[in-house]
């Protein structure tokens, strides 16, 4: 995983309730533990979760998570279209990923730029399987995230060390989303 100040890695999850953001931060956060660091997951939503703006900040540290709640970000993956609000955020040198069609590229050049299909991956493998399909969606973008980050294909565990406990069925569904996600990944733009 690439690590900025002091082996600190911070990413920004951005995007409408019901399309799995905070989900997509506790992949990450498994991923970032399983790969040796400390990490930490901050939630930000009001209460009318479905529809409304929903933010996650997760935090992966080699030492300890001095501050869980940062105001500037490695990575931006941007779900929905009010991600778009947070691309200042995103540090110099660091990168986003895009959802399109729900989010289309800015093309600032002061980051690395990268998009991929996750909700069309979600509604493609879900069709006739889940009542909402597009929660799938972070487990497509999770595979994206981590071929932006150069990582390992192998999406398997974090996946299914953050759905455990969850019907069998619905866990291979998303270990299939973070595999396409990977391979879906276009980039940098």
């Amino acid at each position: 995983m690439a690590s900025r100040e002091e082996g600190r890695f911070r990413v920004l999850a951005s995007g409408r309730g019901g399309l799995g953001v905070i989900e997509l931060g506790n992949f990450i956060a498994y991923y970032m533990m399983a790969e040796g660091r400390r990490a930490s997951v901050v939630p930000v939503y009001g209460p009318q979760t479905r529809g409304g703006k929903v933010e996650v900040m997760v935090v992966g540290a080699t030492g300890s998570v001095d501050n869980p709640i940062p105001t500037s970000f490695d990575a931006l993956i941007a779900v929905d279209s009010p991600a778009l609000e947070s691309l200042g955020r995103v540090v110099e040198g660091g990168f986003i990923i895009y959802n399109e069609p729900l989010v289309k590229a800015a093309r600032n050049g002061r980051v690395r730029e990268f998009s991929a299909e996750g909700t069309r991956i979600a509604e493609e493998l879900a069709a006739g399987k889940l009542r909402e399909p597009r929660v799938l969606t972070s487990a497509a973008l999770f595979g994206a995230f981590l071929a932006a980050l150069g990582g390992d294909a192998y999406v398997e565990n974090p996946v299914r060390a953050a759905l455990a406990g969850r019907p069998p069925e619905i866990v291979e569904l998303n270990v299939e989303a973070a595999r396409r996600g990977y391979r879906s990944l276009k980039g940098p733009l």
